[in-house]
């Protein structure tokens, strides 16, 4: 393995990392938002809905995910061991 196949090897990895990490982290961070205004326009006050609304949000963000997640994996996978 040469140094260029390496750094390609990296970058396809750091790539993979970004597209799996960040939907649902955006997904948590936008449920957060709307559990907070949802609790700002309401007199609740409970935590417990912040934390349900970040899990749903990050639930359903995994469960779409999911096909794609998987088949980038596997190629990346493969990719590594060619």
């Amino acid at each position: 393995m040469d140094q260029g196949m390496l750094y390609e090897l990296v970058l396809s990895g750091l790539r993979l990392l970004f597209i799996v990490v960040a939907p649902p982290v955006v997904a948590v961070l936008i449920g957060g938002l709307l559990a907070g205004v949802l609790q700002g326009a309401t007199t609740v006050r409970d935590v417990s809905i912040g934390y349900f609304g970040r899990l749903l949000a990050l639930l359903i963000t995994l469960y779409l995910m999911y096909p794609l997640v998987s088949f980038e994996l596997v190629q990346f996978t493969e990719r590594c061991f060619q």
